[in-house]
């Protein structure tokens, strides 16, 4: 999913060292924690830099192992990953969410597009998930985050 221009490698870099560096200083009191799981963090650079400006803190994961290490070691109100993760399904991580604050957004690919559907809102598996394109996700990701700051 594209949101906006690609950094340049310089900018990617410094980014991606700020982003170490707030994960060492703790949580931001009062922001919403996301989790974008999938890919390797500068494919979801527009997305984090997006969320950043609606309030949100990103921590990034490229497998479920590490996905399954994070939720293990921290709260988050938001996890948004690629329903195949390196290492297993997305779905393997409904369990590790059961009783939780968190929602799981997942993006399942349709020719050459994604849908995304919450799996998971809140802890409890979502009985009738409903599917949105990317950039109707865009909106709902925006609703809910900014509801959440």
């Amino acid at each position: 999913m594209s949101f906006g221009n690609n950094p340049s490698k310089q900018e990617d870099a410094d980014s991606h060292s700020k982003q170490a560096a707030s994960l060492e200083e703790g949580a931001f009191m009062g922001r919403p924690e996301v989790l974008l799981a999938g890919k390797p963090a500068n494919s979801y650079s527009d997305l984090a830099q997006l969320l950043a400006s609606w309030g949100a803190r990103c921590n990034f994961a490229n497998s479920f192992e590490e996905v399954s290490k994070l939720l293990g070691e921290r709260t988050f109100d938001f996890v948004v990953c690629e329903m195949a993760l390196a290492g297993g399904s997305a779905f393997r991580a409904i369990p590790l969410l059961a009783g939780s604050a968190t929602t799981l957004f997942c993006s399942y690919p349709v020719e050459d597009t994604c849908l995304w559907i919450q799996v998971v809102e809140k802890g409890r598996v979502c009985q009738r998930p409903v599917a949105w394109r990317p950039d109707e996700f865009g909106q709902v990701l925006r609703q809910v985050v900014k509801g959440k700051a």
